[in-house]
C-alpha cells in the first residue's frame, strides 16, 4: 500500500514508547528509516517520541493502514492521522483567530478603551497580554456583543 502517489496527503503523528531524553540517539535512525515521507521527531508534551510523517493515499483508513504498515515492529503509543490541511490547522499553521488590541475593541464595540479593559479585568472578554498589549480574540467581542443584544432585547420587552 505504501508509494502512492496520487490522492489526498495526510500527516500521521506517532507517539513512541522511547524517552524524549532519547531523542539524540533515535533521530537520525528514524528520519532515514522513514525519508521518503518526510519525516520529523521531536519531543512530545509527554516527554516522548513524537514521529510525524507525510502520506499520500485515497481516504483516511487508507492512510491509517500505510502507517499501520510503515511502522510495524515498533511500540506505538498513539496515533493520530489529519488530512495535511486539518493538521495545518490545529498545528496553528494555517489559520490564526482575528486578535484585537484593546483600542480595536473598543472600536468595535462602541466603548471606552477603559469599559474593554474592565471587561477584561472582570473575565467577560477574554485576552492574553503580550509584552504590554492585550490581545482580545474577536470572537469573544462579537460574543460578548451578542450577549448585550440579547440583554437589551429582554429589558426592551
Amino acid at each position: 500500500m505504501t508509494g502512492h502517489t496520487t490522492g489526498t496527503e495526510y500527516n500521521v503523528v506517532v507517539e513512541l514508547a522511547i524517552s524524549a531524553a532519547d531523542l539524540d540517539q533515535v533521530d537520525d535512525e528514524l528520519l532515514d528509516a522513514f525519508a521518503t515521507h518526510h519525516p520529523t521527531a521531536a519531543g512530545s508534551l509527554l516527554d516522548r517520541v513524537e514521529l510525524t510523517l507525510t502520506l499520500t493515499a485515497a481516504t483516511l483508513w487508507e492512510a491509517t493502514d500505510q502507517a499501520r504498515e510503515l511502522l510495524t515492529g515498533r511500540e506505538i503509543l498513539s496515533l493520530r492521522v489529519l488530512s495535511a490541511a486539518d493538521y495545518e490547522k490545529v498545528a496553528g499553521l494555517g489559520w490564526m483567530p482575528e486578535l484585537l488590541s484593546v483600542t480595536e475593541a473598543a472600536e468595535r464595540t462602541g466603548r471606552s478603551r477603559t469599559r474593554i479593559q474592565q471587561l477584561i479585568d472582570a473575565g467577560e472578554l477574554s485576552a492574553t497580554k503580550a509584552g504590554k498589549t492585550w490581545l482580545i480574540a474577536a470572537t469573544s467581542v462579537e460574543k460578548w456583543m451578542e450577549k448585550q443584544d440579547l440583554g437589551t432585547a429582554a429589558y426592551d420587552r
